[in-house]
């Protein structure tokens, strides 16, 4: 049981590949052949018939790559102007966090006049997450659209889209290219990380309030981490002492 368990949660991590046996090449493309013809001709799925049905049995079983995958295609193939060949990389996961889990994949456009072609992240929410995140998710969406008019110091993602993921809102982004930064001493030797983070979030607080102008809502949620908590303790409210103690 264990080992099926770690099979399938490989599977809701990343999209599984082109794994196996049976793949042959046949007039420039991929076919998972189930068998030949007299005459030598393989007969089975294209490798786009094979992803589409491996996808179509993932989105049914709730599979998270399957639903950014799913996005991705409809974001650009509703994109007004936008060619009909939307091709979807495969999907990685890029690590969750306490509300999202973020998606990782390549997608290609023929023909790609306004460049957009490019690597896309999609953040999608978990089902866990608090009701209150879905306010902060549209605040964020817009807060990086304005962001991406100023002239900041470091890179941001550019906000693509805000589609629904069934009844919660799932961003997308544009993936921005870098070296991960490891946090742990000697890990990365003529590198302080901490450094870096320092910089950048120097950086972010240094964005003047005004210069977002008026139209940007205030961001939902505690303006401190003292209110937070304070909103966090007050399920405990008219809690016996006993559990208060525990």
């Amino acid at each position: 049981m264990r080992r099926k368990h770690r099979k399938w949660k490989h599977r809701e991590e990343t999209e599984p590949g082109l794994g196996g046996e049976g793949w042959v090449e046949w007039g420039g493309e991929l076919i998972w052949a189930v068998g030949f013809t007299e005459g030598g001709v393989p007969y089975g799925l294209t490798r786009a018939e094979y992803l589409a049905v491996n996808e179509a049995a993932d989105v049914a079983a709730g599979a998270g790559w399957a639903r950014a995958r799913a996005l991705l295609r409809t974001l650009f193939e509703h994109w007004p102007g936008m060619p009909a060949a939307v091709e979807v990389g495969r999907v990685r996961s890029l690590g969750e966090g306490i509300s999202r889990r973020a998606w990782s994949a390549w997608v290609d456009l023929d023909p790609d006049p306004a460049g957009m072609s490019g690597s896309y992240v999609v953040l999608l929410p978990l089902p866990e997450a608090e009701r209150s995140f879905d306010a902060r998710v549209h605040w964020e969406a817009r807060l990086l659209v304005r962001l991406a008019t100023l002239d900041l110091p470091l890179r941001l993602p550019r906000c693509a889209g805000l589609l629904p993921s069934g009844n919660r809102p799932a961003l997308i982004e544009t993936g921005l290219e870098g070296f991960p930064l490891d946090l742990r001493a000697g890990r990365q030797p003529g590198i302080a990380p901490w450094e870096v983070v320092a910089q950048v979030a120097a950086a972010v607080h240094a964005v003047d309030r005004e210069t977002l102008g008026d139209g940007l809502p205030r961001c939902p949620g505690h303006a401190t981490r003292r209110e937070h908590a304070l909103a966090a303790l007050r399920i405990f409210a008219g809690a016996p002492e006993t559990l208060l103690q525990e």
